[in-house]
């Protein structure tokens, strides 16, 4: 049986710009009694991350009981931080214009803009619009228009941590013996 006290975990949050991956923080599990408690925090950071749309990964290794900690903010201290510096989350409404005017860029070759709001999915789809340009076809709109009723929907973000959850479910049976 697998023993969290004795086998902790720790996840690192790393975010991409442009080519670099950069560790932002860090959830240690030694600070939590259970394994449950640990993926709920990872969780919540990985849904708040997805909504704020930051392109990034999370990583979860085993770590020692006697190791010493990390020199990373914690989930709390970077979500902290970064939140009091937040207006918050675009509105539906400013999600839209966002993205009509990345559509409307990305029709005529330019790169799509990675603080938009928009999610994964719809700046992806946005690129493989601006990549086809001139020769940019209605289906490639409408994957780019699907992919977008995804953010707004929610469908999108439950996808994401759905693998993400099954990535963490493969890994944990790795683990045990």
């Amino acid at each position: 049986m697998y023993d969290w006290k004795t086998n902790p975990q720790l996840c690192i949050a790393w975010r991409f710009i442009g080519d670099d991956r950069r560790a932002v923080f860090v959830i240690d599990g030694r600070k939590y009694a259970t394994y449950q408690e640990f993926r709920s925090v990872v969780l919540e950071a990985f849904d708040w991350i997805e909504s704020i749309s930051m392109a990034g990964e999370f990583e979860t290794s085993p770590v020692g009981i006697n190791e010493a900690p990390l020199r990373l903010p914690s989930w709390e201290e970077y979500r902290d931080e970064h939140r009091s510096g937040r207006r918050g989350r675009p509105g539906r409404q400013q999600l839209m214009r966002n993205f009509e005017n990345m559509l409307g860029r990305a029709l005529e070759g330019h790169g799509v803009r990675t603080h938009s709001g928009l999610d994964q999915e719809t700046r992806d789809a946005l690129r493989v619009v601006a990549q086809a340009h001139p020769n940019v076809s209605d289906e490639l709109v409408e994957d780019a228009r699907r992919a977008f009723a995804g953010q707004l929907d929610g469908s999108n973000a439950a996808r994401r941590r759905a693998e993400h959850e099954r990535k963490v479910r493969e890994r944990a049976a790795r683990r045990r013996p």
